[in-house]
This record gives C-alpha cells, structure tokens and sequence, in this order.
C-alpha cells in the first residue's frame, strides 16, 4: 500500500491501530466483483525480532537470565563475532517470570542483554528458589512497544 509520499514500504505510525479497507481483483476481473477487506494496521513488521539463546545461571544472589538480540536489518553476522545493529532507540527489554500455568509473576526490566532475578524476588514468587524458571523476553520499541516474545524453560 502506498502512503501520501508514494512509498510502497513506510507507513506513518499513526496509523497503528487504524483500520484499512482494501479490494482485490485478478487480471480480468470486473471492479464490481472485487471483495472489500478490512484489516487493522498492527505496526507487526516495526516490532523487534525474538532474543535467541535464552540461559539462565543459578548463583548464590539469584538467577542471572541473558540472551542474544536480533534485528530486523543489517544482521549479518558472518563472522560470528560482535553484535547485530540495535535499529531502536535505546536498548530495553521487559523479562517475563511466569508460573507453571504460564501466568505472569513478575516482570523485570533491563536495558542490556542480561537481567538478575533475585533470590528474594523468587523466594517471594515461589516460596523457594525453583530447580527451573518458565521466562518470556521481549525486545521493546520505542515506535510500537513490545516485540516478538521468546519463550523457554530454564534449569541449572
């Protein structure tokens, strides 16, 4: 879809959240023929990939849960060293402590790759330290809000 400038891939972010109607026709089709489609601008190609590689590391203070980023331009990553380009405005993410019914108990803000969930936190969560921690991550953005979310199991 072309905005006012004329350019097929940008779209203004007011629009998120906006509703677009649209008609398809084939080559050969009668225009009275085209069926009218309706489709909530939802911002999805703007929102920050998965991390990758979530680990978490059980230590005398708490657990230490990192993960790699990812982007959505520039990734190339041959020589598997350094890190992908960041594409927003600050780098924060929002970690997701969930209990075994995938339920949110706590949700730990970080500005790098790596967050510590205090053994006082999970004491207050479960009672006790747990063997194993059920965490979605999610990459934010400063245009669309939370990313794509990833979601593991971790144990020691």
């Amino acid at each position: 879809m072309l905005n006012e400038a004329g350019d097929l891939f940008s779209q203004e972010l007011s629009r998120i959240g906006s509703a677009v109607r649209y008609w398809g026709l084939a080559e050969g089709d009668a225009v009275d023929e085209a069926v009218e489609t309706v489709q909530t601008v939802t911002g999805a190609d703007l929102k920050p990939y998965a991390p990758a590689h979530l680990a978490g590391v059980w230590g005398a203070s708490g657990i230490t849960l990192s993960w790699l980023r990812r982007t959505r331009l520039g990734g190339d990553w041959r020589d598997g060293l350094g890190s992908v380009p960041l594409l927003e405005a600050v780098e924060a993410y929002e970690v997701e402590i969930l209990d075994a019914a995938g339920d949110v108990l706590r949700v730990l803000a970080g500005a790098s790759e790596q967050v510590i969930y205090a053994e006082a936190d999970a004491v207050a969560d479960f009672g006790a330290v747990p063997a194993a921690l059920d965490v979605r991550v999610c990459q934010l953005s400063a245009a669309v809000g939370r990313g794509f979310a990833a979601r593991a199991t971790l144990g020691p």
